[in-house]
């Protein structure tokens, strides 16, 4: 319909936040449990190519199809299995030349499990082979649905969802997340006045006796749950679009009749952000075959790979989502559901990196809106412990807002240049791209690109529950420093501390400046300046790096730059911290009756500026502390509970 260059790309983008809207809407649809397959009767064979002849029609709930499925075997084996529904029939199977029907006895089927014994001998290691199934049946949805059968304005149409759980409810297939198929064909039938939209490249389009026959092609590896087919009276609207590195790709749009000419006038920002995304993350890569939208029913998006399924085809934040997966998810897949952070995680916050691209107006009301979502769950990590509930795993305010605030603080942690690198590095490398990923493998281009270890973050972050709490206490010096204390709780016991870089903004005269405080422990003191102006107000994270559940800022008289005692009350340990030139000479701890209980030695005062002073077995009541350096002596009280 109309080609757009990159020099004309001028989004118009409305904001309409309906991200928590929809992840909640897909997460409220998921109230069944299932169980993660980690099935070892389908570890045997690796699938290479599926050709799947279906017929459709989606007035009907019913599906029925042959697929014929090319493998390897990675060991000698004496059958082969599938997962299928115990819904679905099985009408035929042939394994070369040798054809068992009806209930032969080498055809078991039950416990949602397909299972064929081979003729005698069986296949040796390492053989490539062929095994074709005809079926039928009416679907049994699980999950989101798997096989819905609905209707829009006066006509009908049917659509599939597979993730997590659901594709071996419509076909036989290697329901699992270790095993990409390298290319599929589908082949779709369906009534003369119906389209169907589905994974790759069409290559053919024919109509006969009535029937409209589509035959789709995609030489990509994909896994299972990926693959979608959606089929109603669609009307196509087509145009090419362009990419950084001089391609030139397909977008197709298969968009209800009625809804069409909207469309049309009103086609949305997918141009833009397939250029924005492809020079951000790498070259979109199915940039051969094509990207596209079929429209359906359900208030929300799947990213099949090439074509997203989605409700509406021009909402910002919704196409922006499903198109990131196509890197983060389709590309490079979640090795397991536990690590489903990786494709909704990276797909949420790529969305802010396409508000900061082409609106950034809205960029920190859509940040504040991730945000508040991830605090209303302070009970989960977003390291998914319970494969088993889809309500889990698709959790809204963990596995995608939590997540994406994850990376956000990463970028804060490691600076741009570092984090997107690593972004890059990942999702180039060879041995992830078109496959399978788990967090540790993104983990380790992290730190790569960073140059330092990242375990702690992830072990607070991750694995950790909850988030902290900052109440910050500041004091202005008379040599032009501020001095800066940093007390923090946190809202998960899984949890004690979050060691994180704290971005702090300085305001004064007019100025400001901002610096950035490694805290390390609770309490921790902080000297600033001399600054050459000075300063009245201090922003705690103005521009939202942190995600904490509460945060307090407090002008202190009474702290000094260089002597800091805490906390009080106090139960088994108080910590003292020196941060002046001058060295301690002595430094000693009194009950109130002057008796000496503590006397830290000259050659302790002069190796460390932090002391942490157990006091567990002392009784209850006030201590005071002093302690004297050639310029000063400094004294103190604490409160032991």
């Amino acid at each position: 319909m109309f080609l757009l260059y990159a020099s004309e790309m001028n989004a118009q983008v409305d904001w309409a936040p309906l991200s928590e809207t929809l992840i909640a809407t897909k997460e409220a649809a998921a109230r069944c449990r299932l169980v993660e397959n980690n099935s070892t009767a389908t570890a045997t064979y690796d699938q290479i190519h599926l050709f799947a002849d279906w017929t459709i029609d989606p007035r009907f709930d019913t599906i029925a199809g042959t697929l014929t499925y090319t493998f390897r075997t990675l060991q000698p084996i004496h059958s082969i299995s599938f997962d299928m529904s115990d819904s679905l029939r099985i009408r035929e199977l042939r394994f070369q030349l040798q054809t068992y029907a009806g209930n032969h006895p080498a055809l078991t089927h039950q416990n949602n499990l397909l299972t064929f014994l081979l003729p005698a001998g069986g296949l040796p290691a390492h053989t490539v082979d062929s095994i074709t199934i005809s079926y039928y049946g009416k679907p049994q949805a699980t999950g989101f649905g798997s096989f819905v059968q609905t209707s829009h304005d006066t006509d009908s149409v049917l659509y599939t969802l597979s993730q997590p759980y659901g594709a071996s409810d419509w076909f036989p297939c290697k329901n699992t997340l270790t095993d990409k198929l390298d290319s599929i064909d589908l082949r779709i039938r369906m009534p003369e006045q119906y389209r169907a939209a589905a994974n790759g490249k069409l290559m053919a389009e024919q109509s006969s006796n009535g029937y409209r026959i589509m035959h789709w092609k995609h030489r990509y590896p994909i896994a299972t749950y990926l693959i979608g087919v959606a089929v109603t009276n669609y009307d196509v609207i087509s145009y090419d679009v362009p990419l950084p590195d001089g391609q030139v790709m397909p977008m197709v749009e298969y968009v209800y009749p009625q809804d069409s000419a909207y469309y049309v006038q009103n086609p949305g920002v997918t141009p833009e952000l397939l250029f924005v995304f492809s020079e951000l993350l790498g070259t979109y890569p199915f940039a051969d075959e094509k990207y596209g939208h079929a429209q359906w029913n359900r208030l929300g998006g799947m990213e099949h790979q090439t074509i997203s399924f989605v409700y509406f085809p021009n909402i910002f934040e919704l196409i922006a989502h499903e198109l990131a997966h196509q890197w983060f998810g389709d590309l490079i897949t979640c090795g397991s559901w536990q690590d489903i952070w990786l494709n909704e995680g990276f797909a949420t916050y790529v969305t802010l990196l396409a508000y900061d691209a082409l609106a950034p107006q809205y960029s920190r009301a859509y940040l504040q809106t991730r945000r508040h979502s991830a605090l209303k769950d302070s009970i989960n990590s977003v390291f998914c412990d319970d494969t088993t509930s889809v309500s889990r795993i698709f959790n809204p305010h963990i596995s995608y807002s939590k997540a994406s605030y994850l990376l956000h603080m990463l970028r804060w942690i490691m600076g741009d240049e570092a984090f997107f690198q690593a972004v890059r590095n990942y999702l180039s490398d060879p041995r992830l791209r078109y496959g399978f990923a788990r967090t540790d493998d993104l983990k380790a281009h992290l730190e790569k690109a960073y140059g330092a270890s990242l375990d702690e973050f992830f072990r607070d972050w991750f694995y950790g529950k909850g988030y902290p709490k900052y109440h910050l206490q500041w004091n202005r010096q008379p040599d032009g420093r501020i001095v800066v204390a940093v007390f923090q709780q946190s809202t998960h016991p899984s949890v004690p501390f979050y060691e994180l870089p704290l971005p702090l903004r300085l305001y004064g005269q007019g100025r400001d400046t901002t610096v950035r405080l490694e805290h390390r422990f609770n309490g921790q003191l902080f000297n600033i300046g001399p600054l050459n102006f000075s300063i009245d107000s201090i922003h705690f994270d103005p521009d939202l790096w942190i995600l904490d559940a509460g945060r307090q800022m407090q002008y202190n008289d009474r702290l000094f730059a260089g002597f800091h005692l805490y906390p009080s009350p106090a139960r088994n340990y108080v910590i003292l911290q020196y941060l002046e030139n001058a060295p301690l000479l002595n430094c000693r701890i009194f009950d109130l009756s002057g008796k000496l209980l503590l006397h830290l030695e000259p050659s302790t005062l002069s190796s460390q500026s932090t002391f942490y002073l157990s006091i567990d077995t002392w009784p209850s009541g006030i201590y005071i502390v002093e302690c004297n350096s050639e310029q000063a002596r400094y004294l103190a009280r604490f409160l032991k509970q």
